[in-house]
């Protein structure tokens, strides 16, 4: 902060690999020297990615535990010379989830339900409940430590005739609030009450309005206060905080003459979701609609913002005649993801940029549809975004096509991707007596684990709590497999009950 950005002009990269063999407590250290040189500091490395291959020609055995890998720089390091080093992790399969939003499109009800998913497309869960008569709900976003999620929530107060199915019956009163549900703990769902004080509002309003519609949330970096777009009126629309420490209203960023003239939504009330850095008190966010700088008629600039969360250094990251949208802040701060049709007019393609708005390139082409809604993965190293009502994650590293997670089924499509950070991953231990017994005796099976919610144990056992003990009579030698899930991913653990042959 308020350094100097030094590059590496000149040195050399050598990749390291740490990890715990199966049968040792220690880790155990690999390294290949000289994976790529640099030769000065207009090297494209310093500016952009670069591929390096490498081939690792002693094997990483089967089974190692915490495996991850180190890439170092030695060299010169701006005017360092001798003692310059630089190091980045690459961690291996760094346990998270995506959350998206799963559509139907029949008629009359159209549900819009939240659910979470690994990034293999397995263990789907719906967050959003199923107990409220005319819901729809949008727009996941993380808190920074992974056990919040917060989304919007569209109800319509129709009659109760007309619920949960509304019978062909249109809404004519659709209100949006923020909702924050706890995905540990009791899970429970609230909803936040929508006041919004308003800076320097014209006469007709007072300084405290009702807020109807609130659109797509985003935590701060300590999950202590969401942004959000806030639709005041017919026509003004403007960023909203909320501290959730503390009583009160909603307070805009800024003042009224400053949205008067902005419109943060398009011509169907569709807005490209605020996001908060992960790590900085920064907000990168999309204006659709603002004067042009010289006619000073209301133009569809749709440029990008990032902004403070007081208001200040309002600074536009993209200004030409693209459409650009869909902001996704990289976990360390220095990136943003965004979807822009600038190389393609009319087709949106996954584009990234520094946090000042440079270093513009884009990641994947998405003809002949285009993409939408990208996220970054908590390692930075994939991107999951929108593509023909499926979710995809494009992985930066390997130049290999884009993956499905989610696919398109029937009548539903999915939209509203975001990649949660890195969670806990669960654990497993399962213990049986090491002693053989005779057939017809029993052994007791013992199990636990960490960060699990369910857990089955197999052969012929099936569900069991997360943890316990339990009597089995297996007639041969058998290997018993406990398998434990959580948000984290899922964890096994194996032992074996060995009977004597009669």
């Amino acid at each position: 902060d308020g350094q100097t950005v030094e590059p590496m002009a000149g040195g050399q990269l050598d990749l390291v690999c740490r990890f715990i063999a199966p049968d040792q407590e220690i880790f155990t250290y690999r390294t290949i020297e000289n994976v790529h040189q640099v030769f000065h500091s207009a090297d494209a490395i310093n500016h952009g990615y670069v591929t390096i291959d490498v081939d690792w020609d002693v094997p990483i055995p089967f089974g190692a535990r915490q495996v991850s890998f180190m890439l170092v720089y030695k060299g010169q390091l701006g005017y360092e010379y001798d003692n310059a080093v630089i190091g980045a992790k690459v961690p291996d399969g760094v346990p998270s989830r995506l959350a998206y939003v799963r559509r139907t499109a029949t008629w009359p009800y159209r549900l819009s339900e939240i659910y979470t998913v690994l990034p293999d497309g397995t263990d789907s869960r719906r967050i959003s409940p199923d107990d409220s008569p005319n819901p729809w709900y949008y727009a996941p976003a993380w808190s920074r430590d992974g056990r919040l999620i917060a989304f919007e929530v569209e109800t319509c107060p129709a009659p109760a005739q007309y619920s949960p199915i509304l019978q062909g019956h249109d809404c004519d009163d659709h209100r949006r609030r923020i909702g924050i549900k706890d995905l540990y703990g009791n899970g429970e769902m609230y909803l936040i009450e929508a006041s919004v004080q308003v800076r320097d509002p014209p006469s007709q309003f007072s300084g405290i309005e009702w807020a109807r519609e609130m659109f797509a949330p985003s935590f701060s970096p300590d999950s202590s206060k969401i942004v959000t777009v806030n639709q005041h009126g017919p026509f003004i629309s403007a960023l909203a905080l909320i501290d959730l420490t503390g009583a009160g209203p909603w307070s805009w960023i800024n003042d009224y003459p400053f949205w008067q003239s902005k419109d943060l939504r398009d011509s169907d009330l569709k807005v490209s979701p605020p996001v908060w850095s992960p790590v900085q008190d920064e907000i990168a966010y999309q204006i659709h609609n603002e004067p042009h700088p010289e006619t000073g008629q209301m133009t569809a600039q749709r440029n990008i913002y990032r902004t403070d969360a007081d208001g200040g250094d309002n600074t536009r990251l993209t200004n030409d005649i693209f459409n650009n949208a869909y902001p996704s802040w990289s976990p360390d701060g220095q990136w943003l993801v965004f979807a822009s049709d600038r190389h393609n007019p009319g087709f949106w393609d996954i584009w990234m940029m520094d946090r000042e708005g440079r270093n513009l390139h884009k990641v994947h082409d998405c003809r002949p549809t285009g993409c939408y809604q990208p996220s970054f993965s908590p390692d930075s190293r994939q991107v999951a975004f929108v593509f023909q009502d499926e979710v995809l994650v494009l992985d930066l590293l390997s130049g290999e096509p884009p993956q499905k997670v989610v696919g398109k089924h029937e009548d539903t499509f999915a939209h509203g991707v975001a990649w949660s950070p890195e969670l806990d991953a669960p654990r497993a231990v399962l213990h049986s007596p090491p002693e053989p017994i005779a057939p017809g005796q029993t052994a007791i099976l013992r199990w636990e684990s960490e960060h699990a919610d369910a857990a089955e144990i197999e052969p012929g056992i099936g569900t069991v709590e997360p943890g316990g003990s339990m009597v089995v009579t297996p007639t041969q030698t058998t290997t018993y497999t406990l398998t434990v899930h959580g948000l984290g991913g899922r964890a096994t653990a194996d032992t074996t009950v060995t009977v004597l042959t009669p």
